[in-house]
């Protein structure tokens, strides 16, 4: 699950972007039963009979037969053998891991990430102390699993620990990686269970990180655990995800929200609030994560309008903007769009206009399927004109 169909090189993963999973040995064919089995030995002839006597004449005494003497078989002289100078057993030769010198196996990987692939420009890898360098060096020379250049999880596992580097995972509250051989504290909710981050096992087994069958990513979910920094661009080389949460009072991300999520095209839940979040929500996201169905951002500081493609999300249930600096309209014939939404908390922004009777008519109040309904519609002495006035009995939260 970590390559692109427009780039190549090996360590892709599968479906589009490259074929995901170990190469597997197959099972060594049995060995036909071997040694040649003797038959039964012959049985020896039996002996003839002695010939009988002859009798006697009568009146005189017996006469013996005069015995044969012995005849003795010569016995053959022993045949020495022949022995030669001692074979040796053959010595196996030093098993090199991937057959790569070191320094050729470090020089292949930098390709696969900068040359092969492109997921991260080489200059960010070779800047000392990046969240890029930092990543590559643990991949090429710390990591207990020690990869090949071409295993087709390799882009996978660099993505995941450039993530970890860039997110302040030295500092975070829970399953950050070993420090000095020391095992820090991973307690999680079970759904969320795993080793600490930067283990030698597989990066699926480590905690909030699930995987399908193939070992694609499919979750990360890094909730209130003291995560800083700020979000990589390389996350869409993680084709496969399908929710990514980095939420929480404790969380305190900055930056931008980077276009590529907008090139994961089974995302269903984006959920980022009470960061420290600034620019506009990307338009990728929109045009491309069509399946989305939570869309979590607020308690940040965005920027900028909401994108008239809001209504093209159909599979959007859950929307949650408030508190941001978003201006322009309130998007009610963007929000008629989209039959299955239950959440809406558009308040506490620069959103002008009204809320519209038909949007209302969907309130659960009334039969329909809206739950929660919030908006600037609040009044008061001070503020006698509501920013975006709200039919009575529509809005159950109004906020200034």
């Amino acid at each position: 699950g970590t390559g692109k169909s427009s780039k190549s090189g090996s360590g892709t993963g599968k479906s589009s972007k490259g074929s995901k999973s170990g190469s597997g040995t197959g099972k060594s064919s049995k060995g036909s039963k071997s040694g040649s089995g003797t038959g039964k030995s012959s049985k020896g002839s039996k002996g003839s009979k002695g010939s009988k006597g002859s009798k006697g004449s009568k009146g005189g005494g017996p006469t013996a037969m005069p015995s044969p003497s012995p005849t003795a078989m010569p016995t053959p002289a022993p045949t020495p053998e022949t022995t030669g100078p001692p074979v040796p057993s053959p010595s196996l030769a030093p098993t090199i891991p991937c057959n790569l010198d070191p320094v050729d196996r470090r020089q292949m990987i930098l390709e696969v990430l900068t040359v092969d692939n492109d997921v991260t420009p080489a200059d960010e890898i070779e800047d000392n102390g990046s969240s890029a360098n930092l990543a590559f060096e643990w991949l090429v020379d710390e990591d207990a699993l020690y990869l090949c250049p071409d295993d087709p999880k390799l882009i996978q596992r660099y993505v995941v620990a450039k993530l970890y580097y860039q997110t302040g995972g030295d500092n975070w509250d829970e399953c950050r990686a070993h420090e000095n051989g020391l095992v820090p504290s991973c307690n999680t909710a079970a759904i969320y269970a795993g080793e600490n981050w930067l283990d030698s096992s597989n990066e699926c087994d480590w905690a909030f990180i699930t995987c399908d069958d193939d070992l694609c990513i499919t979750r990360i979910e890094v909730d209130e655990n003291n995560v800083s920094g700020t979000l990589i661009d390389e996350i869409d080389w993680l084709e496969f995800l399908q929710v990514y949460t980095m939420d929480g009072g404790n969380n305190e991300l900055t930056g931008t929200i980077p276009t590529q999520f907008g090139n994961l095209p089974e995302l269903i839940i984006l959920d980022l609030d009470s960061n420290q979040l600034t620019g506009t929500i990307p338009e990728e996201i929109f045009e491309t994560a069509t399946g989305l169905q939570q869309l979590d951002l607020d308690s940040n500081n965005l920027t900028g309008t909401i994108s008239t493609l809001l209504g093209t999300l159909t599979s959007l249930n859950f929307l949650q903007l408030h508190v941001n600096e978003l201006t322009g309209t309130f998007p009610n014939e963007e929000l008629l769009n989209l039959p299955l939404l239950t959440v809406i908390s558009l308040s506490d922004l620069e959103l002008t206009g009204t809320v519209s009777s038909e949007l209302c008519e969907r309130r659960d109040t009334v039969g329909g399927i809206i739950t929660n309904l919030w908006a600037d519609c609040a009044t008061s002495a001070a503020v006698p004109v509501a920013q975006v006035p709200c039919p009575a009995g529509c809005c159950n939260t109004c906020e200034f």
